[in-house]
């Protein structure tokens, strides 16, 4: 019975830590999915006449003046 109860913990433990392992392996893939080289130039969207794109946000000539 001892022998039983052994071995379906082992399962169990084996099952959690692979688990464990996946999560791992999937967040750092998540993680590292968004890191890439950036363009060198960016086209404006369709539609758009001429736009200065890409620009600075938030637009310095829009704040107040003091």
């Amino acid at each position: 019975m001892d022998a039983m109860l052994d071995f379906i913990r082992l399962r169990v433990v084996n099952a959690a830590s692979r688990l464990i392992v996946i999560v791992l392996v999937l967040a750092v893939g998540c993680a590292l999915s968004g890191c890439g080289k950036k363009p060198g130039r960016v086209d404006p969207p369709p539609g758009v006449g001429k736009d200065a794109f890409p620009r600075i946000y938030p637009d310095p000539t829009m704040d107040p003046q003091p």
